[in-house]
């Protein structure tokens, strides 16, 4: 049987023989449904466990998930990735499948194909924690200054510094401190709403 794309065919286990044919990149592999490469027997594969995608001649694996993943019995890692060639042997967890490319695959028509660098790779995935932490950060500011609570406890942390070190005392008095602290924390108040309101 002659066949026009690339595959990748299960060697053991349950699912023994089943093929999963690469026609686009990049493909997921896990027990979710909706992977290209759908494991669905092998109970520790997670729902997306490694990703797929074209590089020439061959196929990048990158782990996604916890479980292990191993090119022809070398490990995978989320930033450290492998290339498997046709022949070449690919474990997700406990599955084993076997690259198979066709001379009309994806991977033969990919030749010369600019591939991707883990180095590149691990920039992009640092930015993405970045900005998700950056984002994660600016929404938790934005919460605490829209909360009254968190005004009292300002308030009463600036009181307690400007008590502590004698502040209070020395501006002319106890009464002339509060209302200037107050007006302070009030303006404060006042910009951060502006500010904040949509």
């Amino acid at each position: 049987m002659s066949y026009t794309a690339d595959r990748l065919e299960v060697l053991n286990g349950p699912e023994d023989g089943a093929q999963f044919f690469l026609y686009r990149s990049p493909v997921l592999v896990g027990k979710n449904p909706q992977c290209s490469v759908y494991i669905q027997f092998d109970p520790y594969v997670e729902d997306i466990a490694a990703r797929v995608s074209v590089v020439s001649d061959g196929y990048r694996i990158r782990r996604v998930g916890n479980v292990p993943v191993l090119v022809n019995n070398k490990k995978v890692g989320r930033i450290r990735s492998r290339v498997l060639r046709s022949g070449g042997t690919l474990r997700v967890s406990q599955t084993e499948m076997c690259l198979i490319c066709a001379p009309e695959g994806l991977s033969h028509r990919s030749r010369g194909l600019s591939a991707e660098s883990d180095f590149l790779w691990l920039l992009r995935f640092v930015f993405r924690g970045m900005t998700t932490a950056a984002v994660f950060l600016f929404r938790f500011v934005r919460e605490m200054l829209q909360s009254r609570a968190f005004w009292v406890v300002a308030a009463v942390l600036i009181f307690a510094w400007l008590w502590r070190r004698g502040a209070l005392l020395n501006l002319g008095g106890v009464s002339h401190a509060w209302a200037g602290l107050v007006d302070s924390l009030r303006n404060m108040y006042e910009y951060v709403r502006a500010t904040l309101s949509p």
